[in-house]
């Protein structure tokens, strides 16, 4: 997870306290069919973070799904970015850091 500096809680290590913190979840079709970012999205609603989705990585990070992540991300005026699955997800995140 990679977090704008100052809006994790450090006492419980929650975002909290902010009334407009949003982030993009990046991830696969398998993470979001296994109910994996829905259970993610619902535990970051609880703790007033609001979440768009990208769903897009099929397999090794290419410039498409950054720039697709990084719509959604700018679209949605989101705080940080968290990277949901496996190899190749978690390859594309740092490359969204860099735009």
């Amino acid at each position: 997870m990679c977090l704008k500096k100052g809006l994790s809680n450090p006492k419980t290590g929650l975002l909290s306290g902010q009334m407009s913190v949003a982030n993009t979840i990046i991830t696969d079709q398998v993470m979001s069919k296994l109910g994996v970012v829905d259970a993610i999205k619902k535990t970051l609603q609880q703790n007033n973070v609001q979440s768009a989705i990208y769903n897009g990585v099929a397999s090794e990070p290419m410039v498409d799904y950054v720039q697709e992540g990084l719509k959604v991300y700018k679209d949605n005026v989101c705080d940080f970015l968290l990277a949901v699955g496996g190899g190749a997800t978690l390859l594309t995140l740092p490359r969204l850091k860099t735009y």
